[in-house]
């Protein structure tokens, strides 16, 4: 079992060949593949700029609860203490369900991909998967991490089974300068009977 692993960098996975794809898959397969699951995540790429809103979120909680203490101490009518963290409350749920529906789609899109590749590689022992955290992703699921600025890492393994013979020659193809195979002489028979006349006269003419 051999087995590559290509990681989630700038909105992509990694689609450079490298030396260790060298007999199990041509360039040529590899780039159709990975042309192939990086079409699919393209509308549905990882959120951007995880640690800023993160951050961004947590300092207006912090915020918001030195505001509330401060119009507490001030005997501040009811409905203002009761918006105040209900406000930040539905801010907080929906920047929650904005950043799961965007992983959701992201995986889901990614195991999609690698399932359609897997229907036409299965025959060469050739399987793609999905790593979230070093771990098989199976289906879609949702993740907290990012809460406390933890972000997922996004894999694409490739596993190639050495029980299937599939493996392309490695070895240099050497095209030949001159042609191998020799060309046929053909010989003009008139011709050569008119120059053994000629050779025929000049000999006879010297014996004389």
């Amino acid at each position: 079992m051999k087995t590559i692993v290509l990681e989630y960098i700038s909105k992509k996975f990694d689609d450079q060949y490298t030396f260790d794809l060298q007999g199990y898959l041509t360039y040529q397969d590899f780039c159709t593949n990975m042309k192939q699951i990086n079409q699919g995540i393209k509308n549905v790429p990882l959120p951007r700029y995880q640690h800023y809103l993160v951050s961004l979120l947590w300092l207006l909680w912090m915020g918001s609860a030195c505001l509330f203490y401060l119009v507490a101490m001030h005997d501040a009518p009811l409905w203002l203490l009761i918006t105040l963290p209900a406000v930040m409350v539905i801010l907080s749920v929906s920047f929650i369900a904005y950043y799961q529906r965007r992983l959701y789609k992201f995986e889901a899109a990614t195991i999609e991909a690698c399932v359609q590749l897997n229907e036409a590689e299965s025959m060469r022992g050739i399987e793609y998967r999905l790593l979230r955290n070093k771990y098989h992703c199976l289906q879609p699921t949702c993740s907290w991490f990012f809460l406390v600025g933890m972000q997922s890492c996004y894999e694409v393994q490739i596993t190639f089974d050495d029980r299937y013979d599939q493996r392309y020659s490695k070895d240099f193809v050497c095209v030949p300068l001159y042609p191998t195979t020799e060309c046929p002489i053909i010989v003009d028979e008139k011709l050569v009977q008119e120059f053994g006349h000629a050779a025929d006269e000049k000999i006879a003419l010297f014996a004389a």
